[in-house]
């Protein structure tokens, strides 16, 4: 198995974020496309946990986790 490196460049390209999480009936999180936790505020420029830009362009479409 070989790693791939993370270049800061990388974290510069956006990535869409695809999945929410749903917490409670009242509580959702949108998922970080990068490490895969949840993002603290939607429609934010780059996640508050890894720093990786993102793309919210079709959040509507995102896949629903249930917890």
């Amino acid at each position: 198995m070989t790693l791939h490196k993370i270049t800061a460049a990388e974290f510069r390209n956006p990535l869409q974020v695809r999945e929410v999480k749903i917490v409670t009936d009242k509580l959702a999180f949108p998922v970080c496309p990068r490490c895969k936790t949840t993002i603290e505020r939607e429609y934010m420029k780059f996640c508050n946990r890894c720093g990786q830009k993102l793309d919210w362009t079709n959040y509507e479409n995102a896949t629903v986790i249930v917890r």
